[in-house]
């Protein structure tokens, strides 16, 4: 699935909210390793996914 520019932010807008939160109790490296990883996954996991006209859905699943 080709994310549209809405799909991106949603993305990158969760990705700041977990490493904001992991930034709490963890070392900024530690943190930014994680989400890199996180990211990684969510990113592949999209990949995957069909083309649906509902992008939206399709985001939210991936990050639930």
């Amino acid at each position: 699935m080709t994310l549209t520019e809405v799909g991106e932010s949603r993305i990158n807008g969760y990705l700041f909210i977990l490493e904001r939160s992991l930034r709490s109790f963890l070392p900024r490296e530690t943190a930014a390793d994680a989400v890199r990883e996180v990211e990684s996954h969510i990113r592949e996991r999209c990949d995957q996914a069909e083309a649906s006209p509902d992008e939206r859905t399709t985001i939210e699943r991936v990050l639930a």
